[in-house]
């Protein structure tokens, strides 16, 4: 085994501990797609019925692009969600003639691997395809399989995780996760840091549009906030509150600061109104009751005037 596949499969290791959810797939995706050298590479969630897919992460070129979903009829994925590790170095047009998007994407080499939930049936696939003939096949396979089985497990927490919140735990405003659904996640000890952050316009916005106005423009800017800002998982805790959780203990700070930054250059926009948003951030980092300590954070900042206060660990240290 070569030293940069050591690198390689160090670096892989490392986003079990780092990464959960949304973040991981990508994470995971762009780890193997350098690793590998690979076109494109995906993770999907196969259908109930088994018949067809969509993928959770995908890269393509080097960059991570929208997700889709796709048939399985007559594509090398259909024999691997029935269970079957595919490989093909070269010439995959040829023996999936009837796959019109292997001929539109000019894929020229497929690899493809199961991904198990814990009852052993298929649940995913973790797929890289490439527009030239695979070179290096062994370490591409010993990539898969370091992988499938961190991904596969991943894929099926994931998947409880929305179960839970489609009961009675996810905002039917914002389709984010309730605060009895953030608790809940909180309360299993994994989660690092948390960022509350709390519309500053929510009453004058009220009393200019009403309160449903006003509920579609808060549903908008949960739409910014779930494409523009990648987190482990999003609340709405009150109605123009948010609260984004992360598994890691870097990034409360920046994210604020992104957030606050990009709402003041971006205009929300209902059928019937435009405004801009700001906000106040609170956030906590590191340690336990990530929740109360934010919420105090937030507090703080707003009776001191400032845009943000991070509470890391035990004592507090603001930024204005």
């Amino acid at each position: 085994m070569g030293t940069e596949l050591l690198n390689h499969l160090r670096r892989i290791s490392q986003l079990v501990f780092k990464h959960h959810g949304e973040e991981f797939f990508r994470q995971v995706v762009t780890c193997l797609g350098e690793a590998s050298g690979c076109d494109y590479v995906f993770v999907a969630r196969l259908s109930e019925d088994g018949l067809s897919s969509r993928t959770v992460a995908i890269l393509s070129h080097g960059k991570l692009v929208d997700n889709i979903s796709y048939d399985l009829k007559y594509t090398p994925c259909d024999n691997v969600a029935r269970d079957h590790i595919c490989i093909h170095p070269e010439q995959v047009q040829d023996v999936y003639p009837q796959d019109d998007l292997l001929k539109e994407m000019n894929i020229q080499a497929y690899v493809g691997a199961p991904l198990y939930a814990s009852s052993g049936a298929v649940a995913g696939l973790l797929v890289a395809l490439n527009e030239a003939p695979l070179v290096n096949q062994d370490d591409v396979m010993t990539l898969f399989e370091v992988l499938a089985n961190l991904v596969a497990i991943e894929l099926e927490r994931t998947a409880q995780t929305e179960e839970l919140l489609d009961l009675q735990e996810r905002d039917r405003l914002t389709g984010f996760g309730t605060k009895t659904a953030l608790e809940k996640l909180l309360d299993e000890g994994r989660a690092r840091s948390l960022l509350i952050a709390s519309l500053n316009e929510l009453t004058t916005l009220n009393s200019a549009y009403g309160f449903e106005e006003t509920d579609r423009i808060v549903g908008v800017i949960a739409e910014h906030i779930a494409a523009k800002f990648p987190v482990d998982f999003c609340a709405r805790i009150a109605p123009g509150r948010f609260a984004l959780l992360l598994y890691d203990d870097e990034e409360v700070d920046r994210l604020a600061s992104q957030m606050r930054d990009y709402f003041l250059d971006h205009e929300i926009r209902t059928e019937q109104v435009r405004v801009y948003a700001s906000f106040s951030f609170g956030g906590a980092v590191g340690g336990s009751d990530l929740l109360r300590r934010a919420a105090t954070a937030l507090r703080v900042a707003r009776d001191r005037g400032m845009h943000k206060r991070i509470d890391i660990d035990a004592g507090q240290v603001g930024a204005a």
